[in-house]
């Protein structure tokens, strides 16, 4: 039983995607192929620049978790000592 439901249901499916039309974005997307843009892009967005720009980002959030959590345990260790 479950081979000919399993078989039904995808019968079923393949005859609702064989009505859908095709993809309106397949022009562009064989354009993009034709056409090298990356140039184009990398005049945009820096992209040998973009290992030290994600280690800058990081260092930062690094150093901010770093405050965080000593500050919160510098808090809590003054907190226990006064009460």
């Amino acid at each position: 039983y479950l081979k000919t439901f399993i078989l039904v249901l995808k019968t079923v499916i393949m005859a609702v995607l064989n009505l859908l039309p095709d993809s309106p974005f397949q022009t562009v997307l064989d354009f993009i192929g034709e056409f090298d843009f990356l140039p184009y892009l990398n005049w945009f967005v820096p992209f040998d620049n973009a290992l030290a720009i994600t280690y800058a980002w990081a260092s930062a959030i690094l150093a901010y978790y770093m405050y965080d959590t000593v500050s919160a345990t510098v808090r809590r260790f003054i907190i226990d000592r006064l009460g």
